[in-house]
């Protein structure tokens, strides 16, 4: 259980988009946190009811052994139209989220490249709009749905994403209090959760990944020196 949850850890990232977009929403402080834990509500609420249904339908076994498990279910209505309905919001759906990731993964390369942690070139503006940090981004995303499998994929984007999770909620845990939005505590179980879940990730990807990281390590000791 707990290793498919850190496995589909990536599909739950789309809260921290909201984030990324700070400079671009008025009062942050209040409109951020309130949107997390709405959309966080809404999700829920869809996720367990749909599964549910599709459980009550086909049952737990051939549910779970369905590559495309909500069609699956809908397949048992007999309803040719209602099984296309659901192809095309699955499109619909991957899209949105490839928009989204695109979205605020340029915004962090722009922000980085903004401090130093990245070449100068991806913090230029071109029509209120981090041009090059987006390009950029799009042609690693393309580069590694080319090369890799979806299995492979996955895997390190839940791993890298638990992991800076983490560090996330250790720059919290440093907050000084004033500036702090939740106790101590949210920050501390968050902490644990993202590096407990990890630990039950492949070791071949942790592998991989420390691989990734350690050219930026390197670059940022460099730069204290």
């Amino acid at each position: 259980m707990f290793e498919a949850s850190a496995l589909i850890f990536f599909a739950y990232t789309g809260y921290a988009r909201i984030v990324t977009l700070g400079e671009e929403i008025k009062e942050p402080e209040k409109t951020i946190p309130r949107a997390i834990l709405t959309s966080l509500v809404i999700t829920i609420i869809v996720y367990v009811t749909v599964t549910a249904v599709g459980i009550g339908l086909v049952g737990v076994r051939q549910f779970a052994e369905s590559e495309s498990p909500i069609a699956t279910a809908a397949s048992v209505l007999g309803n040719t139209i209602l099984n296309k309905m659901i192809i095309f919001g699955a499109g619909v759906a991957t899209l949105s989220v490839l928009l989204s990731d695109l979205l605020s993964s340029s915004r962090t390369v722009f922000a980085m490249a903004r401090n130093g942690d990245l070449p100068k070139f991806l913090s230029k503006m071109r029509n209120m709009n981090p041009v090059n940090s987006v390009i950029v981004t799009s042609v690693i995303v393309f580069v590694l749905v080319l090369t890799g499998s979806l299995m492979q994929i996955a895997v390190l984007t839940s791993l890298t994403i638990l992991i800076y999770y983490a560090v996330t909620n250790m720059s919290a845990l440093r907050l000084h209090p004033e500036k702090r939005l939740f106790p101590k505590m949210v920050p501390l179980a968050g902490l644990i959760s993202c590096l407990g879940l990890a630990v039950f990730l492949p070791q071949e990807q942790w592998i991989w990944t420390i691989l990734l990281l350690a050219p930026g390590i390197v670059y940022i000791l460099i730069r204290k020196i």
